[in-house]
């Protein structure tokens, strides 16, 4: 099975979260990514970057994601448009990706929503994945911060959702992407 945990880092700490991966991970990748949220039932988004265009719908208990060609990104949004779907909010962030001992390990700079740390790890049992939580509270202590709660992360998402546009709405997303 998979886990995820999330936790935000404050932008005094980030440099040295960044820091840490990139001198103890063995994999690392960074890319910019645009994440439309689109209206509609469940969690239905498109995340644009440079070299992919990548299409998920998460539902209470599955996920599936489908990724596309970029020579059809236009036509995949203008589509979207065109039938009413209608994008909900939009997010802008830089995503570094590390795999770390056994976690991947995503560090996300959100723009005007801040940053976020997630590690993720797959385990068969119980005691395999509470070993595992136990590094994961280890590693928080090492990078000196502290797990945010969902309470948190809504609050966060609640307010950005409600002025995502005036906050990002002047962006220009090609010239994020490159």
């Amino acid at each position: 099975m998979k886990y995820e945990t999330r936790t935000v880092v404050k932008e005094e700490k980030f440099e040295n979260v960044i820091n840490f991966f990139e001198q103890n991970a063995s994999k690392k990748e960074l890319e910019n990514q645009i994440i439309y949220n689109y209206h509609t039932e469940g969690d239905f988004r498109l995340i644009r970057t440079k070299n992919y265009v990548e299409l998920s719908h998460r539902s209470t208990n599955k996920e599936n994601t489908v990724y596309i060609g970029k020579k059809y990104e236009k036509d995949l949004i203008d589509m979207f448009r065109n039938i009413g779907i209608s994008v909900d909010f939009k997010r802008f962030r830089n995503r570094y990706k590390y795999i770390y001992e056994d976690f991947y390990i995503t560090v996300d700079k959100n723009i005007k929503t801040g940053n976020i740390l997630r590690v993720s790890f797959k385990y068969n049992e119980e005691e395999d994945k509470q070993n595992k939580l136990t590094k994961i509270n280890d590693l928080y202590k090492t990078l000196n911060i502290e797990e945010t709660s969902l309470e948190n992360f809504e609050e966060i998402y609640g307010k950005y959702r409600h002025s995502w546009n005036d906050l990002v709405g002047d962006i220009d997303e090609e010239q994020f992407l490159n």
